[in-house]
């Protein structure tokens, strides 16, 4: 890497971490974070933040695969939890976030990047695809059973529904 990329590099990592910095600022309201964060039940956040970390790592797998193991799983993994946290920071879609940071965490060029986003977005629209078919047809052959009640009828749908989002 160039000397001059790589102050480019630091001063645009500077930059942006000001204008989130910025961003939190204007748009925060830390007394609500706090009177949230005092009302939370730790068991559950701390088990939801497991999870979380485990799915950012499944990505980061996944994404490795993608890209025929290029970037070390490490930065795969940074590049990724940036993304979404600019993500849930800032109107910036994820998609774009994640090309960008996972180019700058790693070395994959945007245009490796780029393209293992679409394959990875069409991957999991024809997951959640296959899923909503296959609780249409759970709730289908359900119907028929005279026993079952409108509350669990229901509760496919709210995870058919769940699975789409």
């Amino acid at each position: 890497m160039k000397p001059h990329s790589s102050h480019k590099k630091r001063w645009l990592l500077i930059a942006g971490g000001l204008l989130l910095l910025i961003l939190f600022v204007i748009f925060v309201d830390l007394d609500k974070v706090v009177e949230l964060l005092r009302g939370a039940n730790w068991v559950l956040w701390l088990s939801g933040t497991v999870l979380l970390l485990a799915g950012y790592l499944f990505n980061a797998v996944r994404w490795r695969y993608f890209l025929k193991s290029k970037p070390e799983a490490l930065p795969l993994f940074h590049g990724d939890s940036i993304a979404y946290m600019s993500n849930m920071i800032t109107p910036i879609p994820t998609a774009v976030s994640r090309i960008f940071t996972t180019s700058w965490a790693t070395s994959a060029s945007t245009k490796e990047t780029t393209s293992a986003m679409v394959v990875d977005r069409l991957l999991e629209t024809m997951m959640r695809l296959l899923a909503f078919i296959c609780l249409l047809i759970l709730l289908a052959n359900r119907q028929a059973d005279a026993g079952l009640t409108i509350l669990t009828n229901l509760g496919i749908v709210a995870v058919s529904v769940a699975v789409l989002v």
